[in-house]
């Protein structure tokens, strides 16, 4: 066998096998989970099919959600394979491909989690990934073309352990980090009384950080109305406008530099009116704009979200249709906005020509001037991607396949590239400066001279700085400096301050990019310039989970704002929790570690010992969640069944009428962990507390796995005793271990009845055993009956039932076909009936054969042709001797 290349998903693998028969000129052959092509396979993987083992893998105490058990730092981190049966099969076929190939070739993304899904792979197969048989294939584009080209140039996949080495990293240390900080806070909201989990991480509380300032920065927004007069100027070459240069210490100003005071407005306006003033200053000066860079993931979300209303999942599945399902576009999950020299001398003419076809961007591809270099064209800027651009795979045909969607975004990524063939828009920018009366005047005005670039997209530019000076576009009449003016009026601009837009998927996206701009401390700043929250391929996910744990909101489609969950988590966690610093030294060393500059296991130490620190420091903190319970009398006191937790208040929903209930639990209780406590305190009336019996906590000498603890009677004539039973029973589960110690004794029949150790008729597997009832009747019951367990024998002969037996007893029943016809007395004579009453009503009657007027079947079995009811006629009902309708007894537990 040749080379085994193993892909990211099914879809990549099919291309890269197309592209490899091309190149060896044979034809691919499919098998099931793979693809022959001559010597060699390909296969692929579905993302991730090994994920780090559960805390509980690593020490059985960690099951619990213990403060105590904090900080969770494992000696070896291990990984679990996925059991799934698409992950499972595949695994077998690469296990068994392994074992005849002579290379193999990770073919996953070109980044740290696609280095990080093969290499884990290889890894637990034992196959080593970074030998000198293992190749890397870098893919930047999916058309044959580049794929043929990417394998041409294969490299040693150890060139890219590093790469591997940091993912893993980051992999651990999000682990440990992340399951650490939300047990945490989570055990201290519940204790709290709010049933809630609260998820926390390096990168998504930051995030949330984010979110809750904006919110709040809105909600105490006080809106200001402020004026700033204009003055009308006319000059002997013509009319221009000029606004008032406001000072620092003019009166009627807010604290902002401001003018609030109208009547101030008012005035300065009467005080220049009719009068002269001069030119002080005038320049002109020749500006110009470079078309903006491609895109990249976040700005391609920003844009698709302000223009067309499109969220971040709906962007993010949008643009992966059409770079892998259409291949008409490069690598998607990009944060570089630069683009290598290569595409513009081999693929640019190609790329161009094919978009005059389309009919949204030929006009603007016809005028493209492929001679002129914009500044995207930067080999030495490029990083593991390039900007997303059109590929070679488009065509005129396939634009016209597809949807809305996906022409929309697609023309702004082709618009954006053919932007990168036109000049630099230019204009004139005239700045003039005026002084009347001792008030300054300042107009700006500009003169278009070449529109460049934004004829492309008639003007739009979704990029431009919100922040950047606006030019007025009045034309400016040609003056000099001392030119006298006069004033022929003016006005007011009445303006009102508005408070900062909420955030949306796009604008979230490119706060996480450029997280510098929200942090004052310098040296911060100054590391996460390098690197934001995130990256491009991980920020959507992020932002989705803060979503799905309930500490964000939509508002409206794309809208996102904070909830009272979210809200409380950033103003519980310190500082250092939801600051992006950490982020900023995480991102710093993995990118160190990236580049063989720092040692993983340096940073993994460093990331244990941070973390211990932090949870030292935080460990006595209280959590406040607006809406939790009030607690209840007795909260914060030590259980009085275990002894070693403490009681929390805690609501539930009640599963027989969906009522909530608040009620006192042990803040040892782990649903996950049978051996921890199960104390309930329901707080209905005085509460007894149980002394325990001298061998409360022993290991239940039958299952072998639960504590004997003690419990008491509560009802009935042994109220007040106490017993032992296994914590391991539930009412609800019929299998679980119902050992007792010390319970009662049932009462004893009387009487053993007849077939009292005989084989069951019914399940065939069970025995019957005579038991007496709460009443004092006995019966016969099959011990293969259990309670709540509905596929156990629920066989019972009562003693009442003491006839002869009719031809037919104990065979199955001809209706249902699973139960047993039994003989039966009742008022009117013997009859047969099946078993299973009241499930199968199926019943037979030898003696009154004639009087029925239709026969029905049902007993066909013993009707001797003349065929029996399958109900008991009118004044025979199926009931015991006694005449009551038949039952199932009541077990005694």
């Amino acid at each position: 066998m040749g080379y085994l290349f193993i892909a990211e998903k099914p879809s990549l693998g099919r291309e890269v096998a197309k592209a490899r028969a091309s190149m060896l000129g044979v034809r691919e052959e499919s098998g099931s989970g793979y693809i022959k092509v001559g010597p060699d396979i390909i296969t692929w993987v579905a993302g991730h099919f090994y994920e780090l083992q559960p805390p509980g893998f690593y020490k059985p105490e960690w099951q619990s959600w213990r403060i105590e058990s904090l900080p969770l730092l494992p000696d070896r981190f291990q990984r679990k394979a996925s059991d799934n049966d698409f992950a499972v099969k595949q695994l077998g076929l690469i296990r068994n491909f392994l074992k005849n190939v002579d290379s193999v070739v990770n073919v996953g993304d070109a980044g740290r989690e696609g280095q990080l899904l093969i290499d884990e792979v290889l890894q637990e197969l034992k196959w080593d990934p970074f030998n000198a048989k293992t190749k890397r294939l870098w893919l930047q584009s999916l058309t044959e073309k580049d794929i043929i080209a990417a394998i041409n140039k294969m490299f040693n996949n150890s060139d890219k352990k590093s790469l591997f080495e940091a993912a893993f990293e980051r992999q651990k240390a999000d682990w440990m980090h992340g399951l650490t900080l939300t047990r945490f806070y989570t055990v201290k909201a519940q204790q709290a009384g709010a049933q809630v989990t609260l998820s926390i991480g390096r990168v998504q509380t930051p995030t949330l950080k984010l979110v809750v300032d904006r919110d709040r920065e809105i909600e105490n927004f006080k809106p200001v109305r402020h004026f700033r007069p204009i003055g009308l100027f006319r000059h002997e070459n013509g009319a221009f406008r000029a606004a008032w240069v406001i000072p620092d210490d003019f009166e009627g100003l807010d604290s902002e530099g401001r003018l609030i005071d109208k009547a101030v407005a008012d005035k300065l306006l009467a005080r220049i009116g009719g009068k002269s003033g001069k030119i002080t200053g005038y320049e002109v000066s020749k500006k110009s704009k470079s078309a903006p860079l491609p895109y990249t993931l976040d700005s391609l979300t920003k844009a698709c979200t302000s223009k067309f209303g499109m969220t971040g999942d709906e962007v993010a599945k949008t643009l992966q249709k059409l770079y892998e399902e259409h291949k008409i576009v490069s690598y998607p999950r990009t944060e570089c906005e630069f683009l290598p020299t290569s595409i513009l001398k081999e693929d640019a003419p190609s790329i161009i020509a094919a978009l005059k076809g389309a009919s949204s961007t030929s006009r603007a591809a016809a005028s493209a001037n492929l001679s002129l270099r914009s500044a995207a064209w930067n080999d030495s800027k490029i990083t593991d991607h390039y900007g997303i651009i059109p590929t070679t795979g488009f065509s005129a045909e396939k634009y016209a396949r597809l949807d809305k969607a996906e022409k929309d975004m697609f023309d702004l990524i082709a618009n954006r590239f053919i932007e990168q063939f036109y000049p630099d828009q230019t204009w004139n920018s005239t700045v003039v400066n005026v002084e009347v009366d001792g008030l300054k005047f300042k107009a700006n005005g500009q003169q278009p001279l070449n529109q460049g670039w934004r004829a492309v997209q008639d003007g739009f530019n979704e990029d431009d700085d919100p922040d950047a000076e606006k030019e007025d576009d009045q034309s400016i009449p040609v003056m000099k400096k001392g030119d006298p003016v006069s004033v022929e009026g003016g006005s007011l601009k009445d303006d009102t301050t508005k408070p900062p837009p909420y955030f949306n998927d796009g604008t979230l996206r490119e706060a996480m990019k450029f997280i510098y701009k929200f942090v004052t401390d310098p040296e911060i700043k100054k590391r996460l310039k390098d690197g934001g929250l995130g990256t491009a391929a991980t920020r959507k996910d992020i932002i989705e989970n803060l979503l799905e744990k309930g500490s964000l909101k939509r508002k409206g489609k794309t809208g996102l704002t904070s909830t009272d969950q979210g809200r409380a988590i950033i103003d519980a966690v310190p500082g250092k929790v939801s600051s992006p610093e950490m982020t900023a030294i995480w991102e710093q060393q993995l990118g160190r570690i990236e580049r063989g500059e720092a040692s993983a296991e340096q940073f993994n130490q460093a990331i244990r010992k941070s973390l211990t620190d932090l949870i030292e420091s935080i460990r006595n903190v209280d959590l406040k969640i607006k809406g939790t319970i009030k607690p209840l009398p007795g909260h914060g006191t030590t259980c009085p069944s275990c002894g070693k937790g403490t009681l929390i208040t805690r609501q539930i929903i009640l599963k027989k009428d969906k009522s909530k209930k608040t009620i006192l639990t042990c803040s040892a209780n782990d649903h996950n962990d049978p051996n921890s406590c199960k104390y309930v305190d329901w707080g209905d009336g005085p509460k007894v507390v149980v002394e325990p019996l001298p061998d409360h906590g022993k290991t239940c000498p039958k299952c072998g796995k639960g504590k004997m603890l003690t419990r008491m009677i509560s009802k009935g004539e042994h109220t007040g005793k106490r017993f032992l039973s296994c914590d391991q029973w539930s009412k609800d589960d019929p299998k679980s271990c119902s050992h007792s110690e010390g319970l009662p004794e049932r009462p004893k029949p009387s009487e053993t009845m007849e077939g009292d150790g005989t084989t069951c008729p019914k399940c065939k597997k069970g025995t019957l055993r005579t038991r007496q009832s709460k009443t004092g009747k006995i019966f016969l019951a099959c011990d293969n009956w259990r309670a709540g367990d509905k596929k156990s024998c629920d066989h019972v002969v009562w003693g009442e039932d003491k006839v002869d037996a009719l031809e037919g007893h104990g065979v199955k029943c001809g209706k249902c076909g699973t139960g047993v016809m039994m003989t039966r007395s009742g008022k009117g004579g013997r009859f047969l009936s099946c078993n299973s009453y009241p499930k199968c009503d199926n019943a037979v009657f030898p003696d009154d054969y004639q009087r029925q007027s239709k026969p029905s079947g049902g007993g066909g079995a013993f009707s001797k042709g003349k065929g029996f009811p399958s109900k008991a006629p009118a004044g025979k009902p199926a009931s015991s001797s006694s005449g009551a309708p038949r039952r199932i007894p009541t077990r005694l537990k």
